[in-house]
């Protein structure tokens, strides 16, 4: 009877093993057709900031950011640069960017949505092409008082497949 019990144990933990390394492997992009598309979606925040629910859809982007830099913003511009680009200096003209004319504060997070302007030399280009992906950085214009010069800055890193 024991032996009988212990080969069901094994042949169930066998069985486990396998389902749970199948549902893996099936969400790993690139092993199964369609595999991971879901899972093309993140935005990892530089210290001392937030990015988060990242998405491309439509040639939209939309995430959430924030900061936490023990400063409040009294004015703020993000945007976002395509990966291989070099590090931005200034904030680019519009409409390439989403401004915050009231600031973000120390702590306070605020929702984002850039369009793609591919037609445009200054905008990152989001893809509109389901399926395609997408790898940049999100930056920050911000002055912590009116007359302040303006800083850049890093918030994150996003990839991102169009939905």
């Amino acid at each position: 009877m024991t032996s009988k019990n212990g080969k069901i144990a094994i042949v169930g933990a066998v069985v486990v093993v396998v389902i749970i390394a199948i549902l893996i492997l099936g969400f790993v992009p690139g092993v199964w057709p369609g595999g991971g598309a879901s899972l093309v979606a993140s935005c990892i925040a530089t210290p001392g900031y937030a990015c988060q629910s990242a998405s491309l859809s439509g040639g939209n982007f939309t995430a959430v950011v924030g900061q936490a830099s023990g400063t409040a913003w009294t004015q703020a511009n993000i945007f976002v640069v395509i990966s291989g680009s070099p590090n931005p200096t200034s904030v680019p003209p519009l409409p390439c960017e989403e401004g915050f004319a009231r600031g973000i504060t120390s702590g306070q997070t605020v929702n984002l949505t850039l369009s793609s302007y591919s037609n445009s030399n200054t905008c990152a280009g989001f893809p509109k092409t389901s399926g395609a992906t997408f790898d940049g950085t999100v930056w920050a214009g911000y002055r912590t008082s009116t007359n302040s010069t303006e800083q850049v800055v890093e918030i994150g890193t996003v990839t991102l497949r169009e939905a």
